[in-house]
């Protein structure tokens, strides 16, 4: 179950929508009863200016605006079994605020807006978006403004590929499953490079010989990560299907989920402080392409 779940807000329709979209999971919300805080992140008052002001003046002119943004955000309007908690921090460093408030609350989830279009636009997700993958392990689901569904049940996409990270992702949605909608479809899907174009293309002598076992190649590589996942979901009671698809990881499955899903859940790695690398090559490919929802786990 997920008992809590930090939302960060700025007054943004980006966060406006991720706070919708968390308000529109009515059973989850009746049935498991989770804490929802709403984290608004003050600029901190720059040195120079500091001095002109006492510490409750700084106080409050953070919680004048912080009520500002809750106010915008129009909670009392989302009819939400209980009232979200509302925290105000200061600091020049927004994602690292909610990296750690998300730590010291013990946050099940993170759900934020995104504001990046592109690879270029915003480096992928947003600079605020991309410092909470960098310095929390908290999970991240990324909500693109006007994209996420707000029906009672989801068909959610998880991405495996044999690795840990993709069993992460499948140990959260096994925890989190009330979250998803009581009649909500799981899609297993591990991608694969197209083997018979690459032998054709670099091999073109060979090809003859080699094409016509590439299906059963498939085959087995689809048995061995697959089916397994599709049999620990099935039998934790959720329904689940399997797909393979072929080519470049991160571009497939964003494709795949703008035509037949909701959202997708991804496992992702850390390694090391490079903004543009730390999610992994396949997360951030996705990232770039996608505009439904994305949760990513990190391990």
């Amino acid at each position: 179950m997920l008992k809590r779940i930090l939302i960060p807000v700025d007054g943004s329709d980006s966060a406006r929508e991720a706070f919708d979209f968390v308000a529109s999971r009515k059973s989850w919300l009746e049935s498991d009863a989770p804490v929802l805080t709403l984290l608004n992140v003050e600029p901190t008052i720059p040195a120079h200016l500091a001095s002109a002001f006492s510490i409750f003046d700084r106080e409050a002119y953070a919680a004048a605006q912080a009520a500002a943004v809750f106010k915008k955000l129009g909670i009392d309007k989302a009819e939400l079994p209980a009232e979200p908690e509302k925290k105000v921090v200061s600091s020049n460093d927004a994602g690292e605020a909610i990296a750690k408030y998300a730590a010291q609350s013990e946050a099940e989830m993170i759900v934020m807006g995104a504001r990046g279009n592109s690879m270029i636009e915003g480096v992928f997700l947003g600079s605020v978006s991309q410092s909470v993958i960098v310095k929390s392990k908290t999970p991240l689901m990324i909500v693109h403004p006007q994209s996420a569904p707000k029906k009672a049940s989801l068909k959610v996409g998880i991405a495996v590929d044999g690795s840990d990270y993709g069993m992460a992702a499948v140990d959260f949605i096994i925890r989190a499953k009330n979250f998803f909608g009581a009649n909500a479809e799981f899609v297993v899907i591990t991608v694969v490079p197209d083997y018979a174009g690459l032998i054709a293309n670099y091999m073109s002598a060979m090809a003859s010989k080699i094409v016509p076992s590439v299906p059963d190649m498939e085959a087995e590589e689809y048995e061995k990560i697959v089916k397994p996942v599709v049999d620990k979901l099935n039998a934790a009671g959720l329904k689940a299907s399997g797909v393979q698809l072929k080519g470049r990881p991160g571009k497939m499955l964003a494709d795949y989920t703008a035509e037949h899903l909701d959202m997708i859940v991804a496992g992702s790695h850390g390694k090391g402080n490079l903004k543009a690398l730390v999610i992994g090559t396949t997360a951030r490919d996705l990232a770039a392409n996608l505009r439904k929802p994305l949760i990513l786990i990190r391990i």
